[in-house]
């Protein structure tokens, strides 16, 4: 079995953080959304942000970093930003251990639910996602944050806004987190 291992990114990572993201959209270069493949990463800014007032967690396995993920709150609630996972580390339960200590992050900060947008139709995006407890939910019962935050996806016009989907999992209450320490993804 693989050993993953996960721990707070740091200011020094963000390159790493992009290389990876970079590999991830490879993954997309067959898809309707080939554009991905080629598009530019996160930006160091967005990702210093999430460093700064929210969680960034880096995934390694033998030294290599092999995945990461960014998420933050949003009036109250959690928001999935940036889950990536290198092409060669796909359905090896990086991505898995990534979204559990978001997920337990954003419930240690007082979420009770966690939010996401992703391709409705890509293999390893809604569909994953509801394998891990999300649910699709309709544009009426979004929040109006999540909204604008799908408003500005969709000005880039290689983005059909019908082809994305928004997602939410409720999360529990944080009851142990006394007893485990803070996920990593937060110093």
């Amino acid at each position: 079995m693989l050993t993953i291992s996960l721990r707070p990114a740091l200011p020094t990572d963000i390159p790493i953080m992009q290389d990876i993201e970079r590999d991830a959209g490879r993954r997309f270069a067959e898809t309707p959304f080939s554009f991905v493949a080629t598009a530019e990463p996160t930006s160091g800014h967005t990702i210093s942000l999430h460093l700064r007032t929210g969680f960034a967690s880096l995934a390694w396995h033998d030294r290599r970093p092999v995945g990461f993920i960014l998420a933050r709150l949003e009036e109250g609630a959690g928001y999935v930003a940036e889950l990536s996972v290198r092409c060669d580390w796909g359905r090896r339960g990086c991505g898995r251990a990534l979204m559990a200590a978001a997920e337990s992050w954003l419930a240690e900060q007082g979420a009770d639910s966690a939010w996401l947008t992703t391709f409705t139709d890509i293999p390893w995006n809604a569909p994953w996602y509801a394998d891990q407890g999300y649910q699709n939910v309709v544009t009426a019962d979004r929040p109006a944050w999540l909204n604008r935050i799908m408003d500005r996806q969709a000005l880039d016009d290689r983005l059909d806004p019908v082809a994305r989907s928004a997602m939410v999992k409720s999360l529990p209450p944080d009851t142990d987190r006394d007893q485990s320490g803070p996920a990593p993804g937060r110093r």
